[in-house]
C-alpha cells in the first residue's frame, strides 16, 4: 500500500523522513494532504502554499490551496487560487465553478450578506492572485 494510504500521523513521519532536502512539491503536497485529512488545516496550507510556490503549473495543487483558502475564509487566496488553476485548465468546468463559488462568497462576505468564517490568522507566504 502507497505510505499515504492510512492517513495516520505515523504516515506523516514517514513521509518526512523519506523525502530529499529540500522537499519536492509532491512531498509538500502529499504532506498536505495528510495533514488535510487528519484535521491540520494550518499545517495543510503550509504544504500545499510550499508546493504551489515550488511548482506554479500543478492545478492540482493550486486547487487544494485554493480549497483549505476558501474554508478558512481567505477568500481572496482563494479567488487567486482558482483564477491560477483555471489559466493553466481553461475549460475545467470543477475550477470554474469553485472560481464562482469563492467570488461569490468573497462579494457577499464584502457586502455583509452571510455569517461565513471569518478569516482566520494563517498567512500565506504567497497569494496566487
Amino acid at each position: 500500500a502507497p505510505l499515504y494510504a492510512s492517513w495516520q500521523p505515523g504516515a506523516l513521519l514517514g513521509l518526512t523522513n523519506v523525502c530529499p532536502r529540500p522537499d519536492p512539491p509532491l512531498c509538500h503536497h502529499l504532506r498536505g494532504i495528510m495533514h488535510e485529512r487528519l484535521g491540520h488545516l494550518h499545517a495543510a496550507m503550509h504544504d500545499y502554499d510550499a508546493a504551489a510556490r515550488a511548482d506554479p503549473e500543478n492545478h492540482m495543487v493550486l486547487y487544494c490551496y485554493g480549497v483549505k483558502c476558501r474554508q478558512l475564509g481567505l477568500l481572496s487566496q482563494a479567488v487567486g487560487a482558482f483564477k491560477g488553476c483555471l489559466s493553466l485548465q481553461p475549460d475545467s468546468e470543477k475550477y470554474n465553478r469553485a472560481l464562482l463559488e469563492a467570488s461569490d462568497l468573497q462579494r457577499n462576505w464584502k457586502e455583509g450578506r452571510v455569517g461565513c468564517v471569518k478569516p482566520c490568522a494563517y498567512k500565506a507566504a504567497h497569494h496566487w492572485s
